[in-house]
């Protein structure tokens, strides 16, 4: 098998991403389910930066009764991924390590990010969009 191979995630035998490529330091497509519901993801981590650029190209909601199906690419030309970041582990943190969790916005585009626990933060505009959907529904 070729050692640069990428991969086609399929969902009811549509195509929805293309991921590789398999070089990666690390690939995962999988199946799981959160909140109660269904997805698919897809991500991998790459060492080919200084230090470790997290890719994820997809993260999809689907219906246990949905079928998907993953094969070897003949593009070997992955998806634009849906957002990507640079890891901590092993380097010195950067500006560009701070993204807002729910608009993936960096802290240079969003201005100043709140932290929300250990790991999470958020951006202002969306913690303002966050109280309006609170307003609207009460």
């Amino acid at each position: 098998m070729d050692k640069n191979c990428f991969y086609d995630v399929y969902l009811n035998e549509k195509r929805i991403a293309t991921v590789g490529p398999s070089t990666l330091k690390q690939l995962h497509i999988s199946f799981g389910v959160s909140d109660e519901m269904p997805l698919v993801r897809a991500s991998g981590i790459s060492d080919k930066e200084p230090g470790l650029l997290y890719i994820e190209w997809l993260e999809e909601s689907v219906n246990f009764d949905d079928s998907l199906r993953i094969s070897p690419s003949k593009e070997k030309v992955a998806s634009s991924p849906r957002f990507t970041r640079k890891l901590k582990r092993g380097i010195e943190s950067t500006e560009e390590d701070s993204y807002c969790e729910f608009c993936k916005c960096s802290e240079k585009e969003a201005g100043r990010l709140v932290w929300l626990g250990d790991n999470a933060q958020i951006c202002e505009e969306c913690v303002m969009h966050c109280v309006e959907l609170f307003k609207e529904n009460e």
